[in-house]
């Protein structure tokens, strides 16, 4: 069992160069991280192991066998959470109900032709902006309670609706 105190003797250098190849060997193996998702990953590496440093052997080799499997398992965790998410979340949007025509021009105040414009650029948007926009926009719905039924945060929602409708708006003006 190596001595609890041996972390204490390790050189800057080293551990700067410990750094060095488990950023460049993630970024080999998991090139769709990004650079913060990388440096977030390596720094709960080097907690873990010095959490751990008992049952690791003190040498170069040891210490960076022991970040590789810290780090695959939290990258290979982060790309799960990221598909189980997208999964929910494109549940979520097909469990909901988008209009598939669009709203009758009686009660919008433009022509049929200003309608169309409207609903063919409505129709360009994500599913996501989509189902923000007309929730919000159409529906009335807070966007707290559009957040809360589609597993968003608050300020996610808010930001798709305010550059969902920046982006309709540029597209009208042009």
């Amino acid at each position: 069992m190596p001595d609890r105190n041996w972390w204490q003797e390790i050189p800057s250098g080293t551990l700067l160069e410990l750094r060095k190849r488990a950023l460049a060997r993630l970024g080999r193996q998991f090139p769709t991280l990004s650079n913060s998702q990388r440096e977030d990953i390596v720094q709960q590496a080097f907690v873990s192991m010095f959490q751990r440093r008992q049952s690791i052997q003190p040498d170069d080799d040891g210490l960076f066998r022991y970040m590789t499997k810290c780090m695959r398992n939290d990258a290979i965790d982060l790309r799960r959470a990221k598909t189980r998410d997208a999964k929910a979340q494109d549940k979520i949007i097909q469990s909901q109900k988008l209009p598939s025509s669009s709203p009758k021009e009686a009660n919008s105040g433009l022509t049929a032709e200003e309608n169309q414009e409207i609903w063919e650029i409505y129709c360009a948007l994500s599913d996501l902006e989509r189902l923000v926009l007309w929730s919000h926009a159409v529906d009335g719905k807070s966007i707290r309670s559009v957040s809360g039924e589609l597993g968003i945060s608050w300020h996610r929602a808010m930001s798709i609706t305010v550059r969902t409708m920046a982006k309709m708006r540029a597209q009208l003006l042009d």
